[in-house]
C-alpha cells in the first residue's frame, strides 16, 4: 500500500482499523494519514462515531423477542390458572443498602432540627432601646 498521506484512504480499511483487523503496515499508513491533515482526523472521528453507533444498534438486533414473548405468555397463563408465580428476587447491593441508611439518617436529622427549632426554650427576641442622653 503505497498511498501518499494526502490521498483518501478507503473506508473499508478505516473500518478494519477500528475493529483492530489491520496489519502493522496498514495501521502505520492510517496513523500517518491521520497526522497529515486535520480534515483527515475529522473524517476519521465521524466515521468512528458512525461505526460505534452501528455496533450498538447491531447489539439491539440480537434481542430474542420471540423467546421473551413466550416467557410473558407462560407467566400470564400460570397466573390465569391460579398457580403461584414468584417474581424474580432482586438482591440489594451493598451501595444500595448504604444509600437507604444515609437517607434515613438525613431524614431523622432533619426531623430533629425542626423539632429542636420549635421547642427551644431560649428564644432570641429583638429589642430596641432608645435613650435621651446626648453624647
Amino acid at each position: 500500500m503505497s498511498k501518499s498521506p494526502n490521498s483518501h484512504i478507503d473506508d473499508e480499511l478505516l473500518v478494519r482499523y477500528l475493529s483492530k483487523d489491520t496489519s502493522v503496515e496498514e495501521s502505520k499508513l492510517i496513523e500517518i494519514w491521520l497526522d497529515f491533515d486535520e480534515n483527515n482526523h475529522t473524517y476519521f472521528n465521524e466515521l468512528k462515531l458512525l461505526w460505534q453507533v452501528s455496533a450498538s444498534a447491531k447489539k439491539a438486533e440480537n434481542i430474542n423477542t420471540q423467546a421473551d414473548w413466550q416467557k410473558v405468555q407462560q407467566r400470564i397463563s400460570a397466573q390465569a390458572s391460579g398457580e403461584f408465580v414468584p417474581l424474580p428476587s432482586r438482591q440489594d447491593s451493598f451501595w444500595n443498602t448504604w444509600h437507604k441508611v444515609a437517607a434515613a439518617f438525613i431524614l431523622l436529622a432533619g426531623c430533629y432540627f425542626v423539632w429542636f427549632s420549635y421547642t427551644s426554650s431560649e428564644r432570641v427576641e429583638m429589642m430596641t432601646l432608645t435613650t435621651t442622653n446626648k453624647i
